[in-house]
């Protein structure tokens, strides 16, 4: 196994770890989402907030490839309804540019078509 390898599966365990921290978060509110970009790097944060007796929420990435938020307008607030983190392996070829075509070539990624 070479250190590149290791480095992919302490990566895919991270993003496992995050996805059962994330999976408790349906029902809460979104009150913020952040999107810095920089000459080499960016940065996306989104706060979560469900009351009182549960903590905030603060996902922070960084080093993204493709970033896309919608909430129609006639919704007044913004709930998580579902959240998932789905690790993606490494590709011998560039990232594709939008969210549905890394979808369509990475198998596990779900998906919303039926």
């Amino acid at each position: 196994m070479t250190e590149t390898d290791e480095e992919e599966g302490a990566f895919e365990n991270r993003c496992a770890n995050a996805a059962s921290v994330l999976a408790p978060c349906v029902g809460y509110f979104v009150e913020r989402v952040s999107f810095d970009a920089f000459a080499e790097e960016d940065f996306l944060e989104i706060s979560l907030r469900e009351g009182p007796r549960k903590p905030d929420v603060r996902i922070s990435l960084c080093n993204l490839h493709y970033v896309s938020v919608s909430k129609p307008p006639e919704l007044s607030g913004s709930f998580v309804d579902s959240i998932s983190l789905v690790h993606l392996p490494r590709w011998p070829h560039p990232c594709p540019t939008t969210s549905q075509a890394a979808c369509d070539v990475a198998p596990d990624c779900p998906t919303s078509r039926g």
